[in-house]
């Protein structure tokens, strides 16, 4: 196991959890965690949508760069279709519950 300042970044994990946070502040009765859930999953997904992660430029194959499919086989670092898919599941998640994505796209 890497130690956390030599690990590689995981893209496509960060998309997973932001999808699951918009979803569960769905089901969240309380306003204040609701709110909590609902910001930790705009700040992710502004990450992940800055040019760091999601490069404006069509040779790369994947919407999001950075991505960690099996890191002792060297598969990190890379585009992974996971991530691509729970990043736009996340976007739709974010703006069916009422948030504007247009901040995300405007880098």
């Amino acid at each position: 196991m890497p130690n956390k300042a030599t690990a590689p970044r995981d893209s496509s994990a960060a998309a997973v959890v932001a999808s699951a946070l918009v979803e569960l502040s769905g089901y969240e009765a309380d306003p204040a965690t609701k709110q909590h859930h609902t910001e930790a999953a705009r700040d992710i997904l502004t990450s992940l949508a800055s040019p760091a992660y999601a490069p404006r430029r069509p040779a790369f194959a994947a919407m999001l760069q950075h991505g960690t499919q099996h890191f002792p086989s060297g598969w990190a670092d890379t585009g992974i279709m996971f991530g691509d898919y729970y990043f736009v599941e996340a976007l739709n998640r974010y703006e069916k519950a009422g948030n504007s994505t247009a901040a995300f796209m405007s880098g």
